[in-house]
């Protein structure tokens, strides 16, 4: 049985975007040179304020690991209690957009910028994705929506379950806005407008007491915040 202080004592969750990854590379699930020294930066910026953690919870990607290695390089530690798990994953960006295609052929987005021109397709995929309209142009294997909403409901649990008071969770835009956007209990559609203004290595924060998760930060970047720093901010 928990003591009366356990019961009161509040846990405070840092949730970490992984670093910029390589968008447009035959394989995006790798941090990119930028990406590592973003997270280095943030864990040299943990450190320098005496902040440690007693959990470590990440997904199972390449981005995610590599992340944490280098967030442990900045902060000059390893991390013993480090939890992987499936459950903090990102969902397949790449199906849903042919998914989309599949059902809708090319959708007109205007623009030159490759990058803008995926994220405005991906803001229609979602739509569709959410709404169970992809369900049949999903190949086999490939997440809808109710089994990513499963999962989400998994890496809720592994929060919630959690006895520490201070945990680091390195993830995805799309699984870190889902948790916000739950906590906060926004309309689901609004969950991902909040993905897609998540930059690379930003901090979100949530406090989780007996009966309730609270967000109190988002999308922070307090180790970029210098002049020699804003131009490398990133969103891929």
């Amino acid at each position: 049985m928990k003591s009366r202080r356990q019961e009161l004592r509040m846990l405070t969750i840092d949730l970490v975007r992984h670093g910029q990854a390589s968008f447009g590379a035959e394989n995006y699930d790798q941090l990119s040179e930028l990406g590592a020294r973003q997270c280095r930066w943030l864990g040299q910026h943990y450190r320098q304020l005496g902040r440690d953690f007693e959990r470590v919870m990440i997904g199972t990607l390449a981005r995610h690991k590599q992340s944490l290695e280098a967030f442990e390089e900045g902060f000059g530690q390893r991390f013993e209690r480090v939890m992987t798990d499936e459950a903090f994953n990102e969902y397949d960006f790449h199906a849903l957009v042919r998914a989309m295609e599949a059902k809708r052929g090319n959708v007109d987005v205007r623009g030159d910028d490759p990058r803008k021109i995926f994220f405005r397709t991906l803001s229609v995929a979602l739509i569709d994705w959410m709404s169970g309209e992809l369900d049949d142009f999903l190949q086999p294997g490939e997440e809808n929506w109710a089994q990513f909403e499963q999962r989400l409901g998994r890496a809720q649990n592994h929060l919630m379950q959690c006895d520490d008071e201070r945990l680091l969770v390195i993830s995805s835009g799309g699984l870190i806005s889902s948790l916000l956007g739950h906590a906060m209990e926004c309309p689901t559609p609004q969950w991902f407008q909040l993905n897609l203004q998540m930059a690379n290595s930003a901090v979100s924060r949530m406090i989780k007491t007996r009966s309730a998760m609270r967000v109190t930060g988002f999308n922070h970047l307090p180790h970029m915040e210098r002049s020699d720093r804003l131009d490398m901010v990133t969103f891929s």
